[in-house]
């Protein structure tokens, strides 16, 4: 709703969008909030990195090319360029990996495998 009344200047409380709501206004708030901006607070919630501006996206694909041709020319592995939150949602997936690999491994009795799983 705060994001609506930021960026559009709008009452979400004002549009009926309940059960008796008009089908025009439940299109017309379908595609305003899909029309929001990164930098808003929805689209933050559901992709951190949203918010990232186009500079940055083309800083991010230079070096990722660079240290393509670095490696090519045996510069060794690329590590990759994290914009802020992403180190954070890496680790939290690859604590989530390891939880379900253990689990995978006690599930079929693979206690071998499991030791060796982080």
């Amino acid at each position: 709703m705060a994001d609506f009344q930021e960026w559009y200047g709008l009452d979400l409380l004002a549009i009926d969008l309940g059960d008796n709501a008009d089908a025009h206004n439940v299109e017309r708030a379908s595609i305003l909030a899909a029309q929001l901006p990164g930098a808003s607070r929805t689209k933050r919630k559901a992709n951190p990195l949203s918010s990232v501006d186009v500079v940055q996206q083309l800083l991010r694909r230079i070096d990722c090319d660079l240290q393509a041709i670095a490696c090519g020319l045996g510069g060794g592995e690329p590590e990759p360029f994290l914009f802020d939150g992403e180190e954070e949602q890496a680790r939290r997936e690859a604590e989530r990996n390891v939880r379900l690999s253990r689990g995978i491994a006690a599930r079929f009795g693979l206690e071998g495998l499991e030791a060796q799983i982080g």
